[in-house]
């Protein structure tokens, strides 16, 4: 049986061999890339051998777990793809060269930021000496069931509010997000903070009877209802599948440890049954002819590049500094806060990075629906010295979450923390206004929830360990 420090070893070297291995396909590609753009999948690979401690932990906590998997499509897949497909995008303009040789030096100068920083902190959050309890205990949950009441309640009365889900295993096509301008903009939100409220209640009370008899059914049951409350889709994003469905499937891993090893074999069928599924619904609702195999991959690096900040999109947000001034106090304030109630009203900046990402994205198109990646943020707002500030604050943020789940041994108050930090983990997919906004709409939310419920309902305990 392989040992955990050898299980690193021979991931840290075939993260090392594929990362030598693409270097060499972006060198000798056909089609014209940036001429240092092979450094980004070669420094990520040395990054790796140097830093064993970055995949140390990352089958033990979700939001690292999340980190790693991130960086590796950024850093190693999406390069490979590139190397085959071009570095244009399916969508937006063809930045400058200079504009790609600031892309290229802020991610290095990102990635190197993100592991010195994890190696100096790392220890504060993962290495203690305590282990999960077996014996978690399951909630009364007053507070949540009331919520999902409620929920019913809202539905009741806006039940048009449900046209923006799609069920993935019945639909034929995906439907728009956009709503009647009658629904008050709080109740899709509320809609869907009950979804998750319900599947962590749902998982809750099965973990209660699973406690007593410890029957395997239990686990199926519990994988079902992650299933199915997670399988219905909000408009075209298939990230607001992937994040519950995986969360749920991380608790059942948690809750039920006895069977690990088939909770992890039945995940990843789910996990890649929706992950298709919603792929092949998105692209039946967007493309209404046949799809190439040459479409499908411009496609997907346009996706990677689109979703995990890559290098074009990166580029294209180093150069709308040409249009944005940096160190706007006021721009740089109602940009974080535009989504967060009541602190937006104090910020009215008539200047925004967001917006005028978008609108040098789309040469001054009428759309605005691009991330500007966390990386160009930093960029437009601190330049180039301080632009990695939000991905450290966001990585501490993270290994914070990560730490909270191991100390807690309340099922639901777990629930919360994993599902925030793996939001955190995969912040390379965002920016910081969308993760503070994230943070209050959510994570704020449930934990308020919960806490009334905890002081109302359940006895205070203490939360003991068990030692390695």
């Amino acid at each position: 049986m392989i040992k955990k420090n050898q299980l690193n070893i021979i991931l840290r070297l075939f993260i090392f061999l594929t990362g030598i291995f693409v270097t060499f396909k972006v060198i000798n590609s056909l089609n014209e890339l940036p001429n240092t753009y092979f450094l980004i999948p070669l420094i990520y690979s040395i990054l790796i051998v140097l830093f064993p401690s970055m995949t140390k932990y990352m089958f033990n906590y979700i939001g690292i777990l999340a980190l790693n998997i991130g960086m590796a499509i950024r850093y190693l897949i999406s390069p490979l793809i590139i190397s085959y497909s071009g570095i244009e995008m399916s969508r937006g303009i063809y930045p400058f060269v200079e504009s790609y040789n600031i892309a290229i030096n802020l991610m290095i100068y990102e990635m190197m930021a993100i592991f010195l920083i994890y190696q100096l902190l790392y220890k504060k959050f993962y290495n203690i000496n305590y282990k999960r309890r077996k014996d978690l205990i399951g909630d009364n949950n007053v507070c949540g069931w009331l919520f999902i009441i409620l929920c019913i309640g809202v539905i009741i009365i806006f039940p048009e509010v449900m046209s923006r889900y799609s069920f993935v295993l019945t639909a034929e096509e995906l439907k728009s997000k956009e709503l009647q301008a009658n629904i008050i903009s709080f109740v899709p939100l509320l809609i869907q903070l009950g979804t998750l409220v319900l599947t962590m209640s749902f998982i809750n009370v099965i973990y209660k009877y699973y406690s007593k008899n410890n029957k395997f059914i239990f686990v199926l049951i519990s994988i079902g209802v992650v299933f199915i409350i997670s399988s219905f889709i909000i408009g075209t994003s298939r990230f607001s599948v992937v994040l519950p469905l995986v969360t749920g499937l991380y608790m059942i891993y948690i809750l039920f440890s006895k069977y690990k090893k088939v909770v992890t074999l039945i995940s990843s069928f789910v996990v890649l049954f929706i992950i298709l599924s919603t792929t092949l619904l998105k692209t039946s609702t967007i493309y209404s002819e046949a799809v190439t195999l040459k479409d499908f991959f411009m496609q997907l690096n346009s996706n990677l590049q689109l979703y995990f900040s890559g290098v074009t999109n990166v580029a294209i947000a180093a150069q709308t500094s040409d249009i944005y001034n940096s160190f706007n106090l006021e721009s740089i304030l109602s940009d974080l806060f535009r989504s967060i109630v009541l602190l937006n009203s104090f910020f009215n900046g008539t200047s925004s990075a967001l917006t005028d990402f978008n609108i040098v994205f789309y040469n001054g198109g009428l759309a605005r629906d691009q991330i500007l990646p966390m990386i160009g943020q930093g960029y437009l707002y601190f330049g180039f010295l301080f632009a990695p500030v939000f991905s450290i604050i966001s990585l501490i943020l993270l290994m914070y979450f990560d730490s909270k789940i191991i100390r807690i041994d309340s099922v639901i108050e777990k629930y919360i923390y994993a599902y925030v930090s793996l939001k955190f983990g995969l912040f390379m997919m965002a920016n910081f206004t969308i993760l503070l906004s994230f943070l209050t709409n959510y994570y704020l939310i449930l934990l308020v929830i919960f806490k009334i419920n905890s002081k109302l309902f359940n006895k205070q305990r203490e939360v003991k360990y068990e030692h390695w």
